[in-house]
């Protein structure tokens, strides 16, 4: 038995995995699934062997991806438009999750060493409020 910790993913777990997780199934179904811990999937998700094979599944399927993009846009601004406000509520807590898909995330760390004039994009937006409310 391996030292804790150490236990090796099979390739086929692997392949679960990444199957599982271009699925969108939670880390815990994958980890019954596999018979792996969920702190294994957590870690294995990032693991580049996985993330190989996660873009290979994406790559193949990506003229389907494409179409339910745009069926799930389609339903997004429909909703948007909706007269029920629980429906339009909804849609706009949806299209606020959606709207910084692909970017990398804000630095929400600040530099060290601030004399240079650095800051985070975070304290300009914060700055930007304080002065809208000034004004």
């Amino acid at each position: 038995m391996p030292v804790r910790g150490k236990s090796k993913v099979t390739d086929a777990q692997r392949r679960k995995i990444a199957a599982g997780k271009v699925s969108g199934k939670p880390h815990g179904r994958i980890a019954a699934e596999t018979g792996l811990a969920v702190t294994t999937i957590d870690h294995q998700v990032s693991e580049p062997r996985t993330v190989t094979l996660i873009l290979r599944l994406k790559d193949r399927d990506a003229r389907l991806l494409e179409r339910m993009w745009k069926k799930m846009l389609d339903t997004l601004e429909r909703d948007l438009k909706s007269k029920d406000n629980s429906v339009c509520a909804i849609a706009r807590g949806q299209f606020l999750r959606l709207l910084p898909l692909g970017d990398p995330p804000l630095l929400r760390v600040a530099p060290a060493d601030a004399s240079g004039g650095d800051f985070t994009l975070e304290q300009l937006l914060q700055a930007y409020a304080q002065a809208g409310r000034v004004a």
